[in-house]
């Protein structure tokens, strides 16, 4: 009689198998009058237990050598005749990267016998069950949800308890992917939003009634479009037969949280399949555990970790930390050590890959890339956001993007166009303020002499606004040269996101037809999936690590571990004030809750630990992150005895930290060298305004009027000080066509009248907000400005001029003259024959002229303007007499509109100071001349201020071109 199959272990059928067996032999013995003996299994005709058990491997060694030990063990003892033939078996892994590892490494197990491996299926337990074929995607999902939103939101008042939002699609959108977020979880329990109902507490009871009703709407529009909702189908598909019949064994490989939809699917399918669950600890270890493998709380929360305060590195903040992580890694790779380091903080991986880039390295991260954080992604994401609301701020981002930059310098045909056109854009916005595109494109046709190449861009732009979205990204990158060509690294991300891309617009295209979705609403959803989707880019040979996450940890077997972002909420993870899930509510739910996360890690690094000399693992903690905000160790860093807790915390709080020298990457300092002044460069002409930038800072004087430095800014929404006093002074010109008028009425209305045509042509038919509230600062005050003119003319000044220009050769100490120049705002004669100039003030508070020009205190002038106003108006009119000069206040206050006359004898001890002011006019020319632009002054706050510094340790001193006195 042939041995039991019972008795064959590895070789086993599974029970259907053998029903069938014994279906057909029984049938045989009907037609047979011979005897045969067969021993079946009991479970052919009872219903035993499931066929599921548990298996301890110990902790000594990491995941991926015992899972390799495990599936070759057989076919090793076998002599390995023929492939390693897994098609048979399925495998559930942590992470997509720990099923990347595990099938490298079985192929490089065969090939080292000189053969192959025929692999079977390797999963993730997110994808147990999978996804049914006629589910509908998420597409579909999300546009159904935000269109019940936008539908029912009226009627959610304790869904939404605000009032006044203004409901869009996108906004929709936006609060739709948070309830799905939020179903993912609780399907990953296993559960609908119905199940939580008699959960949750009372006073959140009539959300969860809104939520369940809108996924119960989902369910029946899903339904009945005959595409029904993916999360319900994998609840369903977790209480039926295995999807993969030829999977006869499957191993679950050291899963530590395996989630209850995985756990009930596999609880049904271990009815005809044999399943086992591996757990990476000694058999010692296994009431600590429940029976998926899922470490449990209460028995691993007073655990104690060998860690020593030798393997915890202490950093002061975030950056050190990432510094540190940079040079030893710099220097494993150097000596080419094998080295595994943990990152479980995406964006503090993303960083040191940055870090890593800057010295010649590349990083592998392998968890995934948001599509929408590619190059093609953002690109497109901006494109849309430019499609849907053409503001100008998203025109701005457009054009700044490098990809519409190289597209639009192939369009024009100009290498140049990009600097040109993005200068142009900031010139224009500054003067402009346009609020939205077509705003921008009239400002830029308007003053075409001014921005020819930003025209050019903005209306190429224009013609492409309706193109299909694949046959714009088509014409964009079709005129990209090769990567070999350009002379750049080629971008390991470009494919798979361009893939990606293309085909989420597929997709999309197919859902709108469905939907009936407008070309626009596809748009919408186009932009919101480029946020939830995720690409998975392969490695290629120039990445020299990888940066691993804390469940993939598991599975590397270095010996050298850096275990780095070892802070609370990172590890564990832990939730602190979910709006919808908060944690008792999770323990309800049987979602993971802090506890059981605080649990896992214990555990995992207690395997880790077990697994690695303690010399060669080592934890990173910073104090503080890189925003300066305190961030608080992880608690697996004070899991140690009551007696050592003192010192640890001392550790990692109050220890001093080495100031780092020997381990931080020396960074050198940037001295700024500001090129010699040559002899060309010195101005031959000077405004009268250019004097008071010397007297100022006479580096600052170099910066602006020799190397005609300005700062270029295009997040302006209003005017700054010096536009908002020249459209006040534009406005004011018009008082020169009524210079006797004294009807204060009709001052103030052809002030008003000028002002409004002036916006019109510089800022379009629909300024901003807040230039409208600047407008409505300006009319009060021309208004103001009005009366006070009427004043004047009753008094007997008369209006000669405005905005006159004068020029005169003016001479430096030693006779060198240079060309001054002046615009002089106002110029009055009164009935008697006297002269007065005045300048227009649009400060906030009135200014007095002598406050503004001279300190008796010291004996230093701070401006020239106006005593030079009245030099070069009696130089060039002698006839005039003596001429006054002051301001023309216009402060915000208008009640405190006035005329504030220089008074030049003012000056405690100093009869007169205009002869004065000359004598320093003249040695600040010279200084000019002379080339003396050092030292800056380090107390003045404008655009320059980053740059002169109190000890001016970022520029190296200016020699002056030739001897010349000494600076002022």
């Amino acid at each position: 009689m042939p041995d039991s199959p019972a008795s064959h272990k590895g070789s086993a059928l599974p029970s259907a198998a053998w029903k069938h067996a014994a279906l057909f032999l029984s049938e045989l013995l009907l037609e047979s009058s011979s005897w045969i003996f067969l021993v079946l299994p009991r479970s052919v005709f009872e219903n035993e237990e499931m066929s599921l058990r548990r298996q301890f491997h110990g902790w000594d060694e990491p995941a991926l050598p015992v899972a390799l030990r495990l599936l070759c063990d057989r076919w090793m003892k076998e002599g390995c005749r023929g492939p390693l033939d897994l098609r048979n078996t399925l495998l559930l892994v942590p992470t997509r990267q720990a099923g990347r590892r595990l099938r490298a490494e079985l192929a490089k197990a065969a090939a080292r016998q000189h053969s192959a491996v025929l692999t079977g299926l390797i999963t993730t337990p997110e994808h147990v069950p999978p996804l049914p074929p006629d589910a509908a995607g998420e597409p579909t999902t999300l546009t159904l949800l935000a269109r019940l939103l936008l539908e029912k939101q009226p009627h959610l008042s304790a869904l939404f308890p605000s009032t006044g939002i203004p409901w869009s699609l996108p906004f929709a959108l936006s609060v739709a992917g948070q309830l799905q977020d939020i179903r993912m979880l609780l399907t990953a329990a296993d559960r609908r939003i119905e199940d939580l109902l008699p959960l949750v507490p009372d006073i959140e009871k009539d959300r969860w009634v809104e939520m369940a009703g809108l996924e119960q709407a989902l369910l029946e529009q899903s339904g009945a479009l005959g595409m029904p909702d993916a999360l319900h189908l994998r609840r369903e598909a977790a209480r039926r037969a295995c999807p993969w019949p030829t999977a006869i064994h499957i191993h679950s490989l050291f899963i530590p949280d395996l989630p209850p939809l995985a756990a009930q699917a596999l609880q049904t399918w271990s009815a005809d399949h044999e399943i086992e669950i591996h757990i990476l600890a000694p058999e010692a270890e296994a009431n600590r555990f429940d029976e998926w493998g899922r470490a449990l709380p209460e028995r691993w929360e007073e655990e104690h970790l060998p860690i020593s305060e030798e393997q915890i590195l202490v950093s002061e903040q975030a950056p050190d930390e990432t510094d540190q992580l940079a040079r030893l890694l710099s220097i494993a790779s150097n000596n080419k050590q094998a080295v595994t380091f943990c990152m479980p903080d995406p964006d503090r991986a993303r960083a040191l890959a940055l870090q890593l880039q800057s010295t010649g390295r590349s990083l592998y991260l392998p968890n995934g890339v948001r599509l929408s954080d590619t190059a093609p992604g953002n690109f497109f994401a901006a494109w849309l956001t430019w499609r849907r609301q053409p503001s100008y701020a998203a025109t701005a981002a457009l054009l700044r993007h490098p990809d519409t930059q190289e597209w639009l310098c192939h369009v024009l045909q100009r290498p140049d166009a990009a600097g040109a056109f993005l200068s142009e854009l900031d010139r224009c916005q500054a003067e402009h303020l346009p609020a939205e595109f077509q705003d921008l494109l009239q400002a830029a046709r308007s003053h075409d002499n001014r921005f020819p190449t930003l025209l050019q861009a903005l209306e190429t732009l224009q013609q492409h606004m309706e193109e299909d979205e694949l046959d714009f990204l088509a014409r964009v990158y079709d005129c990209r040269p090769p990567a070999a060509e350009s002379g750049l690294p080629p971008d390991p991300l470009f494919a798979p996101a361009a893939e990606a891309i293309s085909e989420l617009v597929q997709r999309i295209q197919a859902c709108g037809v469905s939907l009936h979705l407008s070309a626009e609403d596809r748009r919408d959803v186009l932009a919101a999936l480029l946020q939830r989707t995720r690409i998975f880019p392969a490695p290629n040979d120039r990445d020299i690590r990888e940066a691993s996450g804390w469940l993939e940890t598991q599975w590397e077997s270095s010996s050298s571990l850096l275990l780095a972002d070892m802070r609370e909420g990172v590890v564990p993870e832990t939730r602190f004030g979910d709006a919808f899930l908060p944690d008792a509510l999770r323990i309800r739910a049987g979602l993971p809750a802090n506890r059981e996360r605080f649990a896992r890690d214990l555990y995992l690094t207690r395997a880790l630990l077990a697994a690695h000399p303690s010399k060669r693992i080592r934890f990173f903690f910073s104090r503080r992150s890189a925003s300066q905000e305190p961030q608080l160790p992880s608690r697996i860093l004070l899991a140690c005895s009551d007696a050592e807790l003192p010192g640890r915390i001392f550790h990692l709080f109050e220890r001093a930290i080495p100031d780092g020298k020997d381990r931080r990457p020396v960074m050198p300092l940037l001295k700024l060298h500001p090129p010699e002044v040559v002899p060309e460069q010195i101005p031959t002409a000077l405004s009268v305004t250019a004097l008071k930038h010397y007297l100022q800072c006479p580096f600052r004087f170099y910066l602006r009027h020799i190397l005609h430095m300005e700062p270029q800014d295009d997040h302006a929404r209003e005017l700054d000080v010096r536009s908002f006093g020249t459209l006040a002074h534009e406005a004011l010109r018009a008082l020169k066509a009524v210079p006797d008028l004294e009807n204060e009425n009709a001052v103030a209305n052809l002030l008003l009248s000028s002002l409004e045509s002036m916006v019109k042509a510089e800022f379009g038919a629909h300024p901003s907000l807040a230039l409208h509230v600047q407008l409505a600062s300006l009319q009060q005050r021309l208004r103001a400005a009005a009366k006070q003119h009427v004043q004047a003319v009753r008094e007997g000044w008369r209006l000669l001029d405005s905005e006159q220009e004068l020029t005169l050769p003016f001479a430096g100490t030693d006779g060198t003259p240079v060309t001054l120049h002046a615009r002089i705002d106002r110029v009055e004669r009164h009935a008697d024959g006297r002269i007065r100039i005045l300048d227009y003030k649009t400060s906030d508070s009135g200014a007095n002229p002598n406050k503004t020009h001279f300190q008796p205190r010291t004996g230093k002038w701070l401006d020239l303007q106006l005593p030079l106003y009245r030099f070069l108006y009696e130089s060039l009119h002698p006839e005039a007499g003596p001429v006054s000069v002051g301001y023309f206040n216009l402060p915000k206050a208008v009640a405190q509109t006035h005329l504030a006359e220089f008074n030049f004898a003012s000056a405690a001890g100093i009869p007169d100071l205009y002869p004065l002011a000359i004598v320093e006019a003249r040695r600040v020319i010279q200084s000019i001349l002379n080339g003396l632009f050092w030292p800056p002054a380090s107390l003045i706050r404008d655009d320059f201020s980053f740059l002169c510094l109190a000890d001016s340790s970022l520029i190296d001193p200016m020699p002056p071109p030739h001897t010349a006195e000494g600076p002022p």
